[in-house]
Protein backbone atom coordinates (compact mmCIF):
# COMPACT_ATOMS: atom_id res chain seq x y z
CA UNK A 1 0.00 0.00 0.00
CA UNK A 2 1.37 3.42 -0.93
CA UNK A 3 1.57 6.46 1.33
CA UNK A 4 -1.37 8.78 1.03
CA UNK A 5 -0.16 11.87 -0.80
CA UNK A 6 -2.43 14.23 1.07
CA UNK A 7 -1.38 17.49 2.58
CA UNK A 8 -4.54 19.51 2.23
CA UNK A 9 -8.09 19.30 0.97
CA UNK A 10 -7.57 21.94 -1.70
CA UNK A 11 -8.39 21.14 -5.35
CA UNK A 12 -4.74 21.59 -6.34
CA UNK A 13 -3.49 18.97 -3.86
CA UNK A 14 -2.39 16.66 -6.71
CA UNK A 15 -0.30 19.45 -8.22
CA UNK A 16 1.25 20.19 -4.83
CA UNK A 17 2.00 16.49 -4.38
CA UNK A 18 3.88 16.48 -7.69
CA UNK A 19 5.81 19.54 -6.50
CA UNK A 20 6.77 17.81 -3.25
CA UNK A 21 7.86 14.68 -5.09
CA UNK A 22 9.95 16.89 -7.37
CA UNK A 23 11.53 18.52 -4.31
CA UNK A 24 9.83 21.91 -4.72
CA UNK A 25 9.15 23.52 -1.30
CA UNK A 26 5.70 24.77 -0.36
CA UNK A 27 4.79 28.46 -0.61
CA UNK A 28 5.42 28.83 3.12
CA UNK A 29 8.82 27.15 2.80
CA UNK A 30 7.65 24.43 5.19
CA UNK A 31 7.90 20.77 4.36
CA UNK A 32 4.58 19.23 3.37
CA UNK A 33 3.54 16.14 5.32
CA UNK A 34 2.05 12.95 3.93
CA UNK A 35 -0.95 11.34 5.56
CA UNK A 36 0.14 8.02 7.14
CA UNK A 37 -1.31 5.08 5.24
CA UNK A 38 -2.20 3.21 8.44
CA UNK A 39 -4.87 5.76 9.43
CA UNK A 40 -8.44 4.60 8.88
CA UNK A 41 -10.72 6.50 6.48
CA UNK A 42 -12.27 8.78 9.12
CA UNK A 43 -8.81 9.61 10.48
CA UNK A 44 -7.65 10.46 6.95
CA UNK A 45 -10.63 12.82 6.60
CA UNK A 46 -9.56 14.57 9.79
CA UNK A 47 -5.99 14.74 8.46
CA UNK A 48 -7.27 16.38 5.25
CA UNK A 49 -9.44 18.78 7.22
CA UNK A 50 -6.69 20.12 9.48
CA UNK A 51 -3.26 19.42 7.99
CA UNK A 52 -2.99 22.43 5.66
CA UNK A 53 -4.00 24.82 8.44
CA UNK A 54 -1.57 23.26 10.92
CA UNK A 55 1.26 23.39 8.39
CA UNK A 56 0.47 27.02 7.63
CA UNK A 57 0.44 27.86 11.35
CA UNK A 58 3.71 26.00 11.87
CA UNK A 59 2.08 23.46 14.20
CA UNK A 60 2.48 20.40 11.98
CA UNK A 61 6.19 19.68 11.72
CA UNK A 62 8.36 16.59 11.72
CA UNK A 63 8.37 16.82 15.53
CA UNK A 64 4.57 16.88 15.80
CA UNK A 65 3.84 14.50 12.90
CA UNK A 66 3.19 11.46 15.13
CA UNK A 67 1.11 13.48 17.60
CA UNK A 68 -1.06 14.70 14.73
CA UNK A 69 -1.43 11.19 13.32
CA UNK A 70 -2.44 9.99 16.80
CA UNK A 71 -4.85 12.91 17.11
CA UNK A 72 -6.54 11.94 13.83
CA UNK A 73 -6.78 8.25 14.73
CA UNK A 74 -8.12 8.97 18.22
CA UNK A 75 -10.66 11.37 16.71
CA UNK A 76 -11.85 8.57 14.46
CA UNK A 77 -12.02 6.10 17.35
CA UNK A 78 -13.88 8.57 19.57
CA UNK A 79 -16.33 9.43 16.79
CA UNK A 80 -17.14 5.76 16.12
CA UNK A 81 -17.72 5.01 19.81
CA UNK A 82 -19.85 8.11 20.26
CA UNK A 83 -22.06 6.97 17.37
CA UNK A 84 -22.54 3.64 19.20
CA UNK A 85 -23.40 5.47 22.42
CA UNK A 86 -25.97 7.58 20.56
CA UNK A 87 -27.50 4.50 18.93
CA UNK A 88 -27.41 2.01 21.82
CA UNK A 89 -27.15 4.08 24.95
CA UNK A 90 -24.65 4.10 27.80
CA UNK A 91 -25.87 0.91 29.50
CA UNK A 92 -26.49 -2.63 28.33
CA UNK A 93 -27.98 -5.80 29.75
CA UNK A 94 -25.66 -8.75 30.32
CA UNK A 95 -26.60 -12.38 29.68
CA UNK A 96 -27.30 -12.67 33.42
CA UNK A 97 -29.75 -9.78 33.24
CA UNK A 98 -27.46 -7.28 34.96
CA UNK A 99 -27.24 -3.70 33.79
CA UNK A 100 -23.68 -2.60 33.05
CA UNK A 101 -21.93 0.23 31.31
CA UNK A 102 -21.48 -0.62 27.63
CA UNK A 103 -17.83 -1.30 26.69
CA UNK A 104 -17.83 1.39 24.02
CA UNK A 105 -18.35 4.05 26.73
CA UNK A 106 -14.97 3.21 28.23
CA UNK A 107 -13.37 3.08 24.79
CA UNK A 108 -14.83 6.52 23.96
CA UNK A 109 -13.53 7.95 27.23
CA UNK A 110 -10.02 6.59 26.64
CA UNK A 111 -10.04 7.88 23.06
CA UNK A 112 -11.16 11.31 24.27
CA UNK A 113 -8.34 11.45 26.84
CA UNK A 114 -5.78 10.45 24.18
CA UNK A 115 -7.32 12.99 21.79
CA UNK A 116 -6.98 15.74 24.39
CA UNK A 117 -3.35 14.81 25.04
CA UNK A 118 -2.50 14.82 21.34
CA UNK A 119 -4.27 18.18 20.92
CA UNK A 120 -2.22 19.62 23.77
CA UNK A 121 0.99 18.20 22.28
CA UNK A 122 0.11 19.91 18.99
CA UNK A 123 -0.67 23.24 20.64
CA UNK A 124 -4.41 23.02 19.97
CA UNK A 125 -5.64 23.25 23.54
CA UNK A 126 -7.50 26.31 24.81
CA UNK A 127 -4.66 27.18 27.17
CA UNK A 128 -2.34 27.40 24.16
CA UNK A 129 -4.59 30.01 22.54
CA UNK A 130 -4.64 32.06 25.75
CA UNK A 131 -0.85 32.45 25.72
Amino acid sequence: MQDERIWSSTPDAEEKTREVEAGIPSESGRKMMYCPRWLDEDAKKEWRRLSAVLIQEGLLTEKTYNSFASYCQEWSRYQKQQILINEKGVFMNTKRGEIREAPFVSIAYKALRALQKSATDLGLSKSTYDE
